[in-house]
């Protein structure tokens, strides 16, 4: 596993990612809405705040599905313009 601390542009809020061996992100580090300088981590199913620990859903995996749907919705629109071409 290999811990990775960059600043995205467009989400810097989820700026530490946890990697495994093979590059996929495991989670992300959320910061705390309440507790200034604590971050939790997070997918978009599981999280180690209080809530998550609860087994309920709370907004840092909202936060990262919403990250990984546009990084998704990124990597397709790419994909699209590499196979049928860019504008036109």
């Amino acid at each position: 596993m290999r811990l990775e601390t960059t600043q995205p542009d467009n989400v810097p809020e989820l700026s530490i990612k946890v990697r495994d061996q093979g590059g996929r992100a495991l989670a992300y580090g959320v910061p705390s809405a309440t507790r200034p300088g604590l971050y939790h981590f997070a997918n978009s199913t599981q999280c180690t705040c209080p809530a998550g620990q609860r087994g309920q859903r709370c907004w840092h995996t909202a936060a990262v599905g919403q990250h990984v749907a546009a990084v998704r919705t990124q990597q397709l629109a790419q994909r699209y313009d590499d196979i049928f071409g860019g504008e036109s």
